[in-house]
């Protein structure tokens, strides 16, 4: 039987591998180049282990909300739902990790609608899937220009998060 191999410019760190929660594989992976740490996609979240070998950063898939890969700056931005301030890794060898990262922020995604309200005012509601539990549950998210304190906008989204939730039988 073949075993699997994260996809990387080599062999995965023994350091890196044992820094990862207990079940987590690695699917892709590779050295950052500020700060000698090794981005690892891996099954069930996104992850940046420290040169040390101590787990940086441990976010799970669903949480993301979007990633954008710059070839030219050869740099990967990540955005997160609750808002904090986006994770930017300069990626001299990028192996997989752009392409398989977004595999798995796709598969998080199991319904998704835009709410629209006119100019400045649109917010994106979606039921995913948190991959490491199989747990399904509802999201929304603001456009960035969108106002928090804008009731309208807010009692739009609730009311199709609450008829997506139904649908995936969530209610």
């Amino acid at each position: 039987m073949r075993r699997f191999r994260a996809q990387g410019p080599g062999p995965l760190p023994a350091a890196v591998t044992a820094a990862l929660p207990a079940g987590e594989r690695p699917l892709a992976w590779a050295r950052e180049g500020v700060t000698g740490g090794v981005v690892v996609v891996g099954t069930s979240a996104v992850h940046l282990v420290g040169p040390e070998g101590a787990d940086a950063l441990d976010r799970p898939w669903h949480v993301v909300d979007g990633a954008s890969w710059d070839h030219e700056a050869m740099s990967l931005t990540l955005t997160w739902v609750d808002g904090t301030a986006p994770t930017r890794w300069w990626l001299p060898t990028p192996a997989r990790v752009p392409e398989v990262l977004r595999e798995r922020v796709e598969a998080t995604v199991v319904i998704l609608e835009t709410v629209e309200l006119g100019p400045s005012r649109s917010a994106r509601v979606a039921v995913r899937r948190d991959l490491g539990s199989g747990r399904l549950l509802g999201q929304v998210v603001l456009a960035p220009e969108a106002r928090a304190d804008d009731k309208p906008l807010a009692d739009a989204a609730l009311e199709v998060l609450a008829r997506l939730e139904e649908q995936a039988g969530l209610r």
